[in-house]
């Protein structure tokens, strides 16, 4: 007898909670069903990987009347059709204070490895649920949106005025490289409300464009022709080799996304970038120099001329590699002086076999004191042979 009041009660005052024709029946028909014996159900929960190269993740709620397998629900939540953005079906949240309905929240699947650039988006109203229109002035509301139970972003309706659909985008850097739940929540003690959730849709903003570089020999500092010039990321696979001067281009590329380059040619050490994002302003990737592992013992007959290479990297900080050959054994000294030719430091003063040699910089003077940022020189001499390159160090 108490139930068939109780069920009796419900059906009263949802009619004044909610207006005549078709919703009202869907709603009545929606929420009768779950009151007498309302208990939160249990959803097994499911991992979403990537649908698309732009889209990881989206719900439009369009597919059937009911709440989405993978979402779990809490309070007053149903999948109301026809009143979603475009006519179509919404995610439906009701408080129903008088029957201590005051609480309503619904949880995503969980949504794997968010890239860097991610962003959230959908796509929201808030209704009073007295006339169920979003023209009139309505009662306090909090709406809040969460990750991981800790708190994204909050919608505090201060102002009391119903709000017809209006989209929202959330960075989610904060959570690059992680799998995450998102939850939406309506709190609301003292009224009662119908907030819509729809076009629901994790992404990335990349766009495609195109890259170029030179790849060089870092002792000659002549292009390099047919290196392999490698990007690979979790959405696609790039490559292509230099051309005759070293030069390359890569089409295709995606902005905002993490990518491995791989550079690798016979003779040379592979380069190897490990987190390279290209943004969209960064079109020109700095100038790669390839190291020769072909050492003189390996060919002896290899004809050398006595060379001082560029530093790399330059600008530096704190080091930087020179390179230098040597076209017969004989003394060979390598000096850094700063702008006002004052000896700063004195990287090599020894005897050399004829070959290619290395020596590395660390920013320091003969006292091993680190030096200030600006620009240095450094002079290889070997008997008559002298040679000057200019370097900056930048902190």
């Amino acid at each position: 007898m108490f139930s068939l009041f109780l069920s009796l009660f419900t059906v009263q005052h949802l009619n004044a909670f909610l207006h005549q024709g078709k919703r009202l029946n869907y709603l009545t028909n929606r929420i009768n069903t779950i009151l007498p014996n309302f208990e939160v159900p249990t959803i097994t929960t499911t991992t979403v990987h990537y649908s698309s190269r732009n889209e990881i993740f989206f719900e439009d709620f369009d597919s059937s009347d009911e709440i989405p397998n993978g979402w779990d629900p809490a309070g007053l939540i149903l999948v109301d059709p026809g009143y979603g953005l475009n006519g179509t079906n919404a995610l439906c949240f009701v408080t129903f204070p008088a029957f201590g309905f005051d609480l309503a929240a619904a949880t995503s699947p969980s949504i794997a490895n968010i890239p860097q650039g991610a962003s959230l988006e959908f796509y929201y109203r808030i209704m009073d649920g007295d006339n169920d229109t979003y023209t009139a002035e309505i009662g306090a509301l909090t709406f809040a949106v969460r990750i991981d139970n800790q708190p994204l972003m909050v919608i505090n309706n201060t102002n009391h005025h119903t709000i017809d659909y209006t989209p929202i985008v959330v960075s989610l850097n904060n959570y690059a490289n992680r799998s995450i739940e998102i939850q939406f929540l309506m709190s609301d003690a003292v009224h009662g409300y119908i907030v819509e959730v729809d076009n629901f849709r994790v992404f990335t903003s990349s766009s495609a464009v195109s890259i170029a570089g030179i790849i060089i020999d870092s002792i000659t500092e002549e292009g390099l022709e047919g290196a392999l010039v490698s990007l690979n990321s979790t959405e696609n696979h790039l490559d292509c080799t230099t051309d005759a001067t070293g030069a390359f281009i890569l089409n295709n590329v995606l902005t905002n996304t993490t990518y491995t380059l791989t550079v690798s040619k016979d003779g040379y050490d592979n380069y190897v970038n490990n987190s390279l994002v290209v943004g969209d302003n960064d079109l020109i990737i700095p100038t790669i120099s390839l190291q020769s592992n072909v050492s003189v013992n390996d060919n002896p007959t290899q004809p050398f001329a006595r060379y001082l290479g560029a530093n790399y990297p330059n600008p530096f900080n704190p080091s930087t590699t020179i390179s230098f050959t040597n076209i017969q054994d004989g003394q060979i000294t390598i000096e850094i002086f700063n702008i006002q030719g004052q000896k700063v430091q004195t990287l090599v003063n020894d005897f050399y076999k004829a070959g290619q040699y290395q020596v590395t910089w660390h920013g320091t003077d003969v006292q091993n004191h680190n030096v200030g940022s600006g620009v240095y020189f450094y002079q290889m001499k070997s008997d008559s042979f002298t040679q000057t390159r200019k370097m900056i160090l930048m902190k």
